[in-house]
């Protein structure tokens, strides 16, 4: 059970994040996964979307093979595990829809994600000319923002 909100991270996991968003067609979405360590929660990997993800203006969805084989390679060389996702909300608000918010809950009731406590969110939207990027806790169909702190 998470016992603290914040998320610690290490700066090539906003490197990635940054370089992923800045690569994806102007107005389009994207994202991927995010890998590392539950409890503290601290992020080690963001992965990018993968060759046959799917972007639209209002909708993002990570090529699922390629994530499970970067979730498998980081958990063989680190023992990091999946965490949670992040995407880019490029015309939108940096917190989770509703239809994140209604994916994150279906995430949460997988037993195979492993990811029952709940999920983590890294909302990134544009602001003034870079990014800003929220951290959100999303559990049973809501989501609360949290403190990101750089490690």
């Amino acid at each position: 059970m998470l016992n603290h909100l914040k998320v610690m991270f290490s700066s090539n996991v906003l490197d990635a994040i940054r370089r992923e968003s800045a690569a994806a067609p102007v107005g389009y979405e994207t994202g991927g996964i995010l890998l590392g360590d539950s409890d503290p929660l601290r992020l080690t990997v963001a992965g990018g979307p993968g060759p046959g993800a799917v972007r639209t203006k209002s909708f993002f969805l990570r090529d699922l093979q390629y994530s499970q084989n970067l979730a498998a390679q980081e958990a063989a060389r680190s023992g990091a595990k999946w965490v949670g996702e992040w995407h880019t909300h490029p015309t939108g608000p940096a917190h989770p829809s509703p239809k994140d918010l209604s994916t994150y809950q279906r995430i949460q009731q997988d037993p195979n994600a492993g990811l029952s406590s709940g999920v983590l969110s890294l909302i990134v939207s544009p602001s003034g000319p870079g990014w800003l990027m929220t951290a959100w806790w999303c559990a049973d169909g809501h989501g609360i923002q949290i403190v990101m702190e750089e490690s």
